[in-house]
């Protein structure tokens, strides 16, 4: 009610609404990250599985004979955890690769913060996979091509036959280990699919 002579409180304005713009990019954001960290670890445990496959049809030829069920059983897992990775490789590349972009970046803030040089310690896990991926694998693939040629050029049955399949299997063996270890063990890997902490955050 107004008073003649009395100054009135003047009219609260009306509260803000809140813009619904962050929430939303801030889920979408999740979502995201979400998608795109399960799209990567099924794509490595696939990677995995492949590795999996591979012993599992070597041993079982070795150990339980040409054509038995556990041969058998691994070229099946073999076959299926290729077919998964084929599917998911269109889109695991371009995630894969904004990853690794956000954790170099992520290193080099870091780097920065604590006036270190990149190359110095943030380079130290990216290089790591690549050092041990070309130091234990070119061996194997090595090893394999000589095999192969060997198996070629010999008479089927024959010794030299023989020791290029053994040698052939050998280092498809070992070379399924060292790639199922580099693509699912290495801390470096997971790293590459975790996403870092935001800076500021617990």
């Amino acid at each position: 009610m107004l008073r003649p002579g009395v100054s009135n409180p003047p009219a609260a304005a009306p509260a803000a609404t809140p813009s619904p713009r962050p929430v939303l990019k801030a889920a979408a954001l999740v979502l995201f990250r979400l998608l795109r960290n399960t799209v990567l670890c099924v794509f490595l445990a696939a990677f995995g599985t492949c590795s999996l496959g591979i012993a599992i049809h070597v041993l079982g030829r070795r150990i339980c004979g040409e054509g038995s069920a556990v041969e058998e059983a691994g070229w099946a897992i073999l076959v299926r955890a290729m077919r998964l990775l084929l599917r998911l490789f269109p889109p695991f590349f371009p995630l894969f690769t904004s990853r690794l972009y956000e954790h170099v970046m992520f290193i080099v803030e870091k780097g920065t913060d604590k006036k270190q040089q990149y190359p110095a310690r943030g380079a130290a896990p990216l290089l790591g996979i690549v050092k041990m991926a070309t130091v234990y694998m070119l061996p194997f693939a090595a090893l394999a091509i000589l095999a192969m040629w060997m198996k070629l050029y010999a008479e089927e049955g024959s010794p030299e036959w023989r020791v290029g399949s053994i040698l052939f299997d050998s280092a498809m063996l070992a070379g399924s280990f060292v790639a199922g270890f580099l693509a699912v063990l290495i801390p470096s890997m997971a790293i590459l699919v975790m996403p870092p902490k935001a800076k500021g955050m617990q």
